[in-house]
């Protein structure tokens, strides 16, 4: 149910490989991921295997009956939680947005059942890939108490602060300096540049999409929820905690999900809804289909328009020359 499906005649046309084109070119290079390669953690910046386990359960909801795909979701989570734990946690929160929303749109009973099976699937192979990894935390776990809970005042210093999302990042070769001219702390933790084309793109996707897919309904939804989560307990604006409470302390009472107390690494969920938005943005300006149709060079306009849009996307997200790290034995 992506823009490039609902949208166009039988056959793959090559202009609609430019919308999800550009939908990878954020995920792969936004400004919140390069800051943390900046910062030398890369297991923070090894967000990879997420894009497939999300594609994997997707399939999930559109073919029940087929098993490959829990099988590959459930191995890509796994791969997931093996570069970086925090974020299989994020996907399990996901998987849980994904379900009521299959549960709310597409209730079927017989749907349900064959889809919560799968989900257990997923979930009992999640369970055993980890226990290599348990029984090494385990142990420490009981000599040392929950590491987990300790330091959690962490999550106050790390929320994204919500004029973050419109600064570009200290990393921009040209616009990096503006950053001094605010007063929140415009470390990786709460500075979460969205770029202006992103947004813009998003708000045209939702516009143009709405009626068309329902899909383009669940990914607002997404980045509405994760958006929320990286702003941490209360609301922080330029600097100053304004005391509003948010869902991401509700959510780090619950056991797995309270060893994240970094809310800005949410992150990582907010942008890969948003890329789903701007494909559906792309997607509105190159118009897969249109009858009749329309005469050649608008076509030609319409193409630029996408690609030239994309390359600003690139743009506003630069982070150069990156900070190198050394990293030996």
């Amino acid at each position: 149910d992506s823009p490039g499906t609902a949208d166009r005649s039988p056959g793959l046309d090559w202009r609609s490989l430019l919308p999800s084109f550009g939908a990878g070119l954020l995920y792969a290079f936004a400004s919140s991921k390069l800051a943390y390669a900046a910062l030398g953690q890369w297991n923070i910046a090894s967000s990879q295997w997420i894009p497939f386990y999300v594609l994997c359960l997707l399939k999930v909801g559109e073919h029940p009956r087929r098993w490959r795909y829990p099988l590959l979701a459930a191995l890509f989570l796994l791969l997931q939680a093996y570069a970086e734990l925090t974020y299989a946690s994020f996907l399990v929160l996901f998987t849980a947005l994904w379900a009521v929303w299959q549960l709310v749109t597409r209730f079927r009973s017989g749907e349900l059942v064959r889809l919560t099976g799968k989900l257990v699937v997923i979930g009992c192979i999640f369970a055993v890939g980890l226990v290599p990894v348990l029984a090494m935390m385990i142990p420490d776990m009981m000599v040392e108490g929950d590491i987990f809970v300790e330091k959690g005042g962490f999550a106050d210093a790390f929320s994204a602060d919500l004029a973050g999302f419109l600064v570009p990042t200290m990393y921009h070769p040209l616009f990096g300096s503006l950053v001094k001219r605010f007063e929140f702390d415009h470390g990786v933790g709460q500075h979460l540049y969205l770029g202006y084309s992103v947004l813009l793109l998003s708000v045209a996707g939702m516009i143009w999409a709405w009626r068309r897919s329902s899909a383009v309904k669940f990914w607002t939804l997404s980045a509405v929820v994760f958006w929320l989560m990286t702003l941490g307990p209360s609301l922080r604006i330029n600097g100053h905690d304004t005391g509003i409470p948010l869902p991401f302390a509700l959510v780090a009472q619950l056991p797995f999900f309270k060893g994240n107390r970094y809310p800005s690494r949410y992150s990582v969920l907010f942008v890969l809804s948003l890329s789903m938005l701007v494909e559906f943005g792309l997607a509105a300006i190159v118009k897969l289909r249109t009858e009749p149709p329309r005469p050649f060079a608008l076509s030609v306009l319409r193409v630029a328009t996408a690609v030239l849009l994309e390359a600003q996307v690139l743009f506003e997200h630069l982070a150069i020359p990156l900070p190198m790290t050394e990293k030996e034995v």
